[in-house]
């Protein structure tokens, strides 16, 4: 019967991606495309190699085993969470995002420049003293976080960490100079610092949104409603760095620069190809129904929404804050040891209230990224609107993965910062309060500037 339900799934999938693709709001550029990619390769793709190669290692991790009924149930909860946000984003954002609008910003993209360099000028400092400050942390082997007994959440104790995630600033700072200056090939130097200064902290997930990132503002400039062969090369790219990264924790790269006195990162176990725990949603999402609510007895109706209000009081100047939400009706590691579990967006719906929870969970997110994406597309000209989308946009290569709205707020919070800035300065630029010299940017690109003006000239002689 699973093998059944897998073959199911996978027609299933197929189908979806046809109805997304004959609709006319369909690109890359759609929330709903980045969940189809999101579902596809963890919840269609790797589960069939699961059953083929006989994955057992995160079983072994967590200790626990699911039943065929578990099992079942996953594949058929991550398919119900398909379709919500299919429907749910495709009702909202029912508007195509118009590539060609990039040609048509009201503000220049030169305009834009003064306010960019004062904006990197502020938060690179900042943000490298971040990142080399993790990277000495780590390298020592004195790391500043510690692990909560009882709710096993990661928590700082010798640091702030709002410092020790400014370094976050990094990756739309790069990402918005390459796309600034054009997306010369010197431009890309900034990203590939920033890849290799993350890489080394062993952290992966800032570095791939940062490539999403690019890609997105890349195929937006070049007007393209989806991705193409240099694209597929860059994201292959991308994945070869983060199996790399994977591997020994960022060891191998601070080892470069730096004497590394960590703990070296010793792979024990013979993987089958994508059985780690990078990948392993399937199997977080099977302890999820193990778990709850036949063992525990409850579900956890939408408690940890309550660490909304904890999360933006630093833990300095909280004594006794309590390590994730501050209210929970269960404790997973009452029943296993699920370290490091990223439950996903439908596991996360039915841990919070099992089938019903999935379909409010998928359909919140769905709507949250729709919102955005409908107003940029019916917005398009505005560039810092569209600037906003995008950088909101590829958080989804990490939240979708995560399934909390926390983590979204937790990575917007830096992730936006350089463009919230950008837009104050440009403000205060237009109404005369920054120096007319201060700052000079690059000039427009001859080349560039003319085939826009020949696009609206031709665009003028066209009859209505």
């Amino acid at each position: 019967m699973y093998d059944l339900l897998l073959i199911a799934s996978t027609l299933f999938f197929v189908a979806a991606c046809t109805v997304f693709a004959r609709h006319k709001a369909a690109s890359i550029y759609h929330p709903a495309a980045f969940y189809l990619l999101f579902h596809g390769f963890l919840f269609v793709f790797r589960p069939i190699l699961a059953r083929i190669y006989d994955f057992r290692f995160v079983y072994m991790v967590f200790e626990f085993q699911p039943s065929m009924a578990d099992k079942m149930t996953v594949i058929l909860g991550a398919n119900l969470g398909l379709v919500v946000f299919l429907f749910v984003s495709l009702r909202i954002g029912d508007t195509r995002l118009e590539p060609a609008l990039a040609g048509r910003a009201a503000i220049p993209r030169e305009s834009l420049w003064r306010a960019f360099i004062i904006a990197a000028t502020i938060l690179t400092p900042l943000g490298l003293a971040s990142v080399l400050s993790r990277w000495t942390a780590i390298a020592s082997g004195d790391p500043t976080e510690t692990i909560d007994p009882t709710t096993f959440v990661k928590i700082h104790t010798d640091s702030v960490g709002y410092f020790v995630e400014a370094q976050l600033v990094l990756a739309p700072l790069a990402v918005l100079f390459a796309w600034l200056t054009r997306f010369k090939w010197w431009s890309f130097i900034p990203l590939v610092v920033f890849v290799i200064m993350r890489a080394g902290t062993g952290g992966r997930g800032p570095f791939v949104y940062a490539i999403t990132a690019l890609l997105l503002l890349w195929l937006w400039d070049k007007r393209r409603s989806w991705p193409d062969a240099r694209t597929v090369a860059l994201v292959a790219m991308t994945g070869l760095a983060f199996a790399v990264v994977v591997t020994d924790r960022g060891r191998g790269i601070r080892e470069v620069f730096i004497e590394d006195n960590s703990v070296a990162w010793e792979q024990a176990y013979d993987y089958a190809p994508l059985e780690n725990m990078d990948y392993a949603n399937l199997e977080y999402f099977e302890y999820l129904v193990y778990v709850v609510p036949q063992r525990s007895g409850t579900y956890d109706y939408f408690a940890s929404y309550l660490q909304f209000f904890t999360e933006p009081i630093p833990r300095a100047l909280w004594e006794g804050k309590p390590a994730g939400a501050p209210v929970r009706f269960m404790n997973l590691f009452d029943y296993g040891r699920p370290m490091g579990m990223t439950p996903s967006l439908p596991g996360a719906g039915w841990y919070e209230l099992g089938w019903l929870g999935i379909v409010i969970q998928t359909a919140i997110f769905a709507a949250f990224y729709s919102y955005f994406y409908r107003l940029a597309a019916r917005r398009g000209s505005s560039r810092l609107l569209v600037l906003f989308y995008f950088l909101l946009l590829a958080t989804t290569v990490i939240s979708y993965r995560d399934g909390s709205l926390i983590s979204v707020a937790r990575m917007s919070v830096f992730y936006q910062l350089p463009l919230l800035l950008i837009w104050l300065f440009t403000l205060m630029d237009r109404r005369g309060s920054l120096p007319a010299d201060a700052f000079a940017g690059p000039q427009p690109d001859p080349s560039q500037r003319r085939k826009e003006l020949a696009a609206q000239a031709a665009k003028a002689r066209k009859p209505a």
